[in-house]
């Protein structure tokens, strides 16, 4: 039914001479954040102007930033998908959303969105992870190392609420590719937990492991 949709759009579009953006489903959904996808379509050229509104209701209240695409000049029917990341949404609630378009850049009060409505629904609140990787400097610091402090400039920010630092004093790149990558993939596959960020510093043990790198 979706593909009809999608065609029935490209028609009228080579009837009227238009441009305008059709919904796609709603991807990446997690507790708070999720991305908009659209795909803008076009038998005219030029320059296009969409955005996204979203909210609880049809009334919607929040909107993403103009983003603009210019097309070729054609008769044919072009067409690119685009999208929007969204955060600061609430766990487990239903939200409306609508992916709307000018041709031009008219001031905001004077858009109108005729759209349809498309819903998704955010999961349930789970931990936001950062994990940190690497050798020795993740292990040092004055007075607190270094993926603490980031930890704590974003859980401030509400981004994250766990830190796991499993850097490792010496360690080299084939240890961190090794059983490194290995505990940090079965943290970031929880499916418990989301995670943010992941932090990687690598490097400086395999210069000190290797005799021509060394001054003589």
């Amino acid at each position: 039914m979706k593909r009809l949709v999608v065609l029935l759009a490209l028609v009228a579009a080579t009837v009227s001479g238009c441009s305008f953006v059709s919904p796609d489903p709603t991807t990446e959904i997690t507790d708070v954040a999720a991305t908009l996808n659209a795909t803008a379509v076009t038998n005219e050229g030029g320059d296009l102007v969409y955005w996204f509104e979203y909210g609880t209701t049809t009334d919607y209240g929040s909107t993403t930033p103009d983003r603009h695409i210019t097309f070729p000049e054609s008769d044919d029917v072009q067409t690119r998908p685009v999208s929007e990341f969204i955060t600061g949404l609430e766990p487990e609630t239903t939200y409306h959303y609508r992916a709307c378009s000018e041709t031009g850049p008219p001031p905001v009060e004077d858009r109108t969105c005729y759209a349809k409505d498309g819903t998704f629904t955010t999961g349930p609140a789970q931990p936001h992870r950062y994990v940190a990787m690497g050798d020795s400097l993740t292990q040092v610091g004055d007075p607190r190392r270094y993926p603490e402090r980031l930890f704590s400039a974003l859980e401030d920010a509400g981004l994250v609420d766990e830190l796991h630092n499993i850097g490792e004093n010496g360690q080299t790149s084939s240890g961190i590719n090794g059983s490194q990558l290995t505990t940090a993939q079965a943290l970031i596959d929880d499916p418990d937990s989301y995670t943010t960020l992941v932090t990687v510093d690598i490097g400086g043990n395999d210069i000190l492991t290797q005799p021509l790198c060394l001054p003589s």
